[in-house]
This record gives C-alpha cells, structure tokens and sequence, in this order.
C-alpha cells in the first residue's frame, strides 16, 4: 500500500506510490501516463534486473504485470515510452524497435512498425489525440555511440552527427513514411494534441553547443522549419506542446557563462545571473509570447486547461516541485523532491519529470530520495 508523509518543508502531505527499494518511474512526463479519469497509472518496475511495465491502481494500490523484455533480436523495453491509448483500452510501447500496441483486456500484443534492422528506433514515440499515428524517430545503427547507461557519450553522440530520421506510422494502417532525414542528433518527436497534421521535434545535444534546439515540421515532410534562432548565451530546456495543441511551450535561459551540461544538477553560483522565462511560441505563425519568469526548473508541463505548470527544481539548494498559476503569474512551491537526478541504468531514471493528472487535481513525481528512485504524488 501507499505511503504518505508531510513534506519536510511546505508540510504538505506527499505519499509515495511504489515500494521502497525497487526501482519504479512514470513514463517520459509529457507522455499520456494516467488514464483519462485519472485513476490508473502506467509505470516502469525494475525486476530481477530487466524493465517491466506495471499498471497502477491509485484507489486500491494495486499493480498489475503488462509486459517486459521480449526475445532474442530485440530484447530491451523502452521503459519511458508507454502511452494510454485515448480511449483507456490499449497501451502503445516501444520495445527496441518495435512499436506494440497492448490490449489490456487480453493482453494481446499487436506490432504496429518494426524499425529495420539497419536503424535502431530509440526514442519514446509520440501519439496522436485520436490514436491514429505515431510519430519516432530513428538513428543509424553505425552512427550510434550513445550509452543511456551514463552521460559520457551525450556530447560524443552530438558531435558523431548522426544520420537521423523522423517517421510517421499510421497507426490503422500499419504503414509508415520517412517525412525528414537529416545526418544531426534529432529528438524529441511530438504530435501536436488534436492536429495531426504538426510535429515539433528538436535538435539534440548538449544545450550550449547545439544550432537550436526548437523545430517544426508538417506530416507530409513540408514546412520543416526552426521555431527559435537560439543564440549562443541561450537554453531552452525542454518544449511540450500546451494540452490543447494551441502552443508549443517552452523554458527560456539567459546565462552569463554556460554551464557543464554534463551534470543536470546545477548550483546557485552557476545560475546566480541566469534569468528563467516561460514562453509560448505559435507554431503557424513563429510568434514568441512571454507568460512570465519562473524559477530554475528543467521539466514543465501545464494542466488540461492550461491554467497552471509544474516544474522540478534544478539547483541543488531548491529541490522543488513547483507550482505556475499562470493566470497571476506567481509560484507556489508544493513540496521538496530531493532527487540526486543521478543515472540508475539510464540517465533519466531519477529526474524528477513532474506531470499533472488529467482531472488537475494531483502531481506525481520520481525521485530517489528513499535511495533508489521511486514514484511519489502530490495533491493539489
């Protein structure tokens, strides 16, 4: 069962979702992880050294196997990639190149793409609203050195320069197009929520060396363009399209000197002059609009109206999970996340990645404040 504590400094009751000493973390945050009426929730269960897929029952507590590694040939889960399917009936994963579609009723695995055995099929694919496409992108197999294990090879990754591609998979179908193809580090691929025609993705590697980080592109290959002419004293740290696709949201940073990119933990003396903004950008018309400055936090994501953003805290001194009215334009932090964001097999593992559930009513967060990273929720 769950266990609940009051957060040492707001005093705010947070309960922790997962056993202690077992590895546990929710999907990728802007990944479609809570069932439309917000009472279950998809995570990722380390067992017996291999990622699973559980899904939780967040009124009984109780966790149900989905799936895990598969056979030879293409052994590994992606354990950030699952996504509800909209009506709650199916889970889309992607386990090492194949793109599965689960049927929670029978637990029927139906294979929707396959990536060839040439590319290797390594991010989170983004769904569309309706469930009809996906949207991934693939690397050449021979221009892969990235290990997810560390951070060593991230910058080795982005200056290899890898030959890249985004693919659109009709879901119905079962068919796929190569949209765009380009020999740099993509990532990042996200269908825009009701519009099936738009996809952001980015430029990938490390924050201070990369061109720009914001790109748009159309289904059909058209209209490939970029959304922000970043200069060198800027990061923006990470972009998520509003819930009802009407902007692309990101976070803006002015540095004074970059910081080392390989430690996503950053300290007051390296961010004392940076100024933090959240923006919404248009993406028909590349209209940039500020909404307001905010704290030093590396994830955001806004609710199903758009009336609030949480963030995770990135300085080591303010550990928070932050709350944006952006209504007001003030912040509210709701409690402490404590997380060393160190990697666990994969760099991602402990990043806080806080994400609304769709009713609004709770965050639920990931951290290894217990020792070992673990899935906690607060209630708003």
């Amino acid at each position: 069962m769950f266990r609940t504590y009051n957060d040492p400094f707001t005093g705010r009751a947070v309960t922790k979702l997962t056993p202690d000493g077992i590895l546990c973390h929710h999907p990728y945050f802007y990944n479609r992880m809570f069932s439309s009426d917000s009472r279950y929730l998809i995570f990722s269960q380390e067992e017996e050294k291999q990622r699973t897929i559980r899904m939780l029952d967040l009124e009984s507590g109780e966790s149900r196997f989905l799936a895990g590694p598969g056979n030879a040939g293409y052994p590994l889960l992606a354990d950030f990639s699952p996504n509800f399917s909209a009506d709650n009936k199916s889970i889309f994963y992607n386990r090492e190149g194949r793109i599965i579609r689960l049927e929670l009723d029978s637990n029927k695995e139906d294979i929707i793409y396959e990536s060839p055995h040439e590319w290797k099929g390594y991010t989170n694919p983004s769904l569309s609203s309706d469930d009809r496409f996906l949207i991934t992108i693939e690397l050449f197999r021979e221009d892969s050195v990235r290990d997810t294990s560390s951070w060593d090879s991230f910058e080795p990754q982005w200056r290899k320069k890898p030959r890249c591609r985004l693919v659109l998979i009709d879901v119905e179908k079962k068919s796929s197009k190569v949209i765009y193809e380009e020999k740099l580090w993509l990532g990042h691929p996200q269908l825009r929520p009701f519009h099936n025609n738009d996809i952001s993705y980015c430029h990938e590697g490390p924050a201070t060396l990369i061109d720009a980080r914001l790109w748009f592109i159309h289904a059909d290959g058209t209209g490939n363009c970029c959304l922000h002419d970043q200069q060198r004293d800027e990061i923006i740290t990470h972009e998520f399209w509003l819930a009802d696709g009407s902007k692309l949201g990101f976070i803006y940073r002015k540095l004074e000197a970059p910081p080392d990119e390989k430690v996503p933990v950053l300290s007051s003396k390296e961010t004392q002059n940076v100024e933090q903004k959240i923006f919404y950008i248009d993406t028909d018309t590349c209209q940039k609009e500020f909404i307001m400055n905010s704290s030093i936090y590396c994830h955001s994501m806004t609710n199903f109206d758009n009336s609030f953003m949480t963030g995770d805290g990135q300085l080591k001194e303010k550990p928070y999970i932050y709350l944006a009215d952006l209504r007001t334009k003030t912040e509210t932090i709701l409690c402490r996340h404590d997380s060393s964001w160190k990697p666990y097999g994969n760099t991602q593992d402990a990043h806080p990645h806080p994400a609304f559930s769709p009713d609004g009513k709770k965050i639920v967060f990931c951290s290894d404040r217990d020792g070992i990273p673990g899935i906690y929720m607060v209630s708003l």
